[in-house]
């Protein structure tokens, strides 16, 4: 649990500060307003090796989160830890203090660094799982506990080696359950928006394997759900993946959608890590489409920081000023005992 201490004075000034960037950006008008200022966040606050390893998880992370940007995700991220470190401590620990505690501050930006790493570290490793944040965190956590932690596992403690097996075998049980094109899922995976990026692509790949799954027999069964139940695909895209005779007969059951579907995005499709591309390139950058526009935008933040700071790298400048700091303040100590020891 954090202490009092950093909730308040110049530390939690510099928090708020961040979360305002944020809002601020999402409030503007404009394409890439939202995106700049967190990319702005992520190279002032995130380690760089990780915002490296961002591209390497486009093609791993669990289907529904592949319309969110790096920081969107880390944001639900930190929500679904908040939401089941509250239910495992009122489950294991004490149900009365549960509802009250704040492990993490609601506000992801609002978060120490050190917090925000651990949170942006722990959901790449889910990512790279290609699991859900909330089976990742419920298991990894609840292993733990089992193993006696005293406490409800921190952010920076759910991704030892015996807890990533322990998820990886849940999860495997879970996926054969797992609904695809769930009532929650981005509108722009549903047929009417008529999407052909990767995100789309990537869960009509698994929507495909899913009916393949079945019985033969079964097949047609299986796409009338997604049909016309989920209104994951509409009659010619199917015909594109299937042959006519399990088309035609999908067309032929009577099914009627279970769902209402909310106007769809036109907010074009971004890979999470746009804007994140170091040099050289990752290797699964060399065949995306935006490898210009995202490094165009890296740019546009290295101008920001050099304006406010005179330096492309904000952690670095950040260092030497925090050493700086140190050594005045041991050169002040050092004065302060020479009089001393003069008197």
């Amino acid at each position: 649990m954090m202490g009092k201490g950093k909730w308040s004075g110049d530390h939690m000034r510099e928090r708020q500060k961040r979360a305002v960037m944020i809002r601020t950006g999402r409030k503007k008008e404009g394409t890439w307003a939202a995106l700049i200022a967190e990319l702005i966040f992520a190279r002032e606050c995130i380690n760089p090796g990780m915002l490296e390893d961002e591209p390497s998880l486009a093609d791993t992370t669990w289907l529904p989160y592949r319309y969110m940007s790096a920081f969107e995700r880390t944001e639900l991220f930190s929500t679904e830890y908040e939401s089941a470190f509250k239910r495992l401590h009122a489950q294991y620990k004490d149900f009365h203090k549960a509802a009250g505690m704040q492990p993490v501050h609601p506000e992801y930006a609002c978060n120490t660094r050190a917090e925000m790493t651990s949170l942006w570290k722990a959901r790449q490793c889910a990512d790279a799982m290609g699991v859900s944040y909330s089976i990742f965190i419920s298991v990894a956590m609840d292993v733990a506990i089992n193993r006696h932690y005293e406490k409800v596992p921190r952010p920076n403690q759910l991704c030892r080696p015996w807890q990533i097996e322990a998820v990886r075998v849940a999860w495997l049980k879970e996926i054969e359950i797992a609904q695809l094109f769930a009532d929650d899922w981005d509108p722009r995976f549903f047929a009417p928006s008529l999407r052909d990026d990767p995100a789309r692509k990537a869960a009509l790949d698994a929507m495909s394997e899913h009916v393949k799954r079945a019985a033969p027999g079964r097949w047609a069964e299986r796409l009338a759900n997604y049909m016309f139940r989920r209104l994951a695909i509409n009659e010619v895209e199917a015909r594109q993946r299937f042959d006519d005779e399990v088309v035609d007969d999908a067309i032929s059951l009577p099914y009627a959608p279970t769902m209402t579907l909310h106007v769809a995005s036109e907010k074009p499709y971004r890979p999470h890590c746009l804007g994140m591309q170091q040099l050289p390139p990752a290797p699964q950058c060399a065949g995306c489409s935006l490898s210009d526009a995202c490094v165009k935008l890296s740019k546009l933040v290295d101008i920001e920081f050099i304006k406010s700071s005179g330096t492309a790298d904000p952690q670095k400048a950040r260092d030497r000023e925090q050493a700086a700091e140190r050594q005045r303040r041991h050169r002040e100590k050092i004065r302060k005992m020479q009089m001393q020891s003069e008197v």
